[in-house]
């Protein structure tokens, strides 16, 4: 049973900035390519890298009865499972995303946050003693649905 679903899309102003450089580039290497086959390349990424850039720009969260999961795109080319019984504490944050994780979406080598949009989130502590920060518009919810009991 799922007992939390939030859908963030990313700034506007970093869809768009993504989007143009997406279409901006391979246009401007179709002008300055002189060979036809390459052309015809770079025309036909045109469409391709839309598709993956407006397929990156959401972030789903689901908590069900055993897993919180976090899925990147509408194809999803992330997807993080983690089993309710490794949490151990669940906290409602405010955060500066450039200054304690480089940004917004999946930072930190291992993943340390992820995080789509805003300040606020959820900083989880595991079992095995490592954090993992999940951006929310609304963490209170999060949380709770986290570290409700579970019949």
């Amino acid at each position: 049973m799922l007992h939390f679903r939030e859908t963030q899309r990313f700034a506007i102003w970093a869809e768009a900035l993504m989007l143009g450089a997406g279409v901006v580039m391979p246009v401007a290497l179709f002008f300055l390519l002189q060979d036809e086959k390459d052309a015809v390349y770079v025309l036909t990424m045109v469409p391709v890298m839309l598709l993956v850039y407006l397929g990156f720009f959401r972030m789903v969260t689901e908590v069900s009865d055993t897993a919180l999961r976090v899925t990147f795109g509408w194809i999803p080319f992330y997807r993080r499972t983690i089993p309710l019984a490794e949490i151990v504490s669940a906290e409602v944050i405010t955060y500066n995303p450039i200054r304690d994780y480089g940004g917004w979406g999946i930072r930190g080598i291992p993943v340390q946050a992820l995080n789509a949009r805003g300040n606020r989130g959820v900083k989880l502590l595991m079992t095995s003693g490592r954090h993992l920060m999940v951006g929310s518009q609304i963490p209170e919810d999060l949380a709770q649905a986290i570290c409700a009991p579970r019949s």
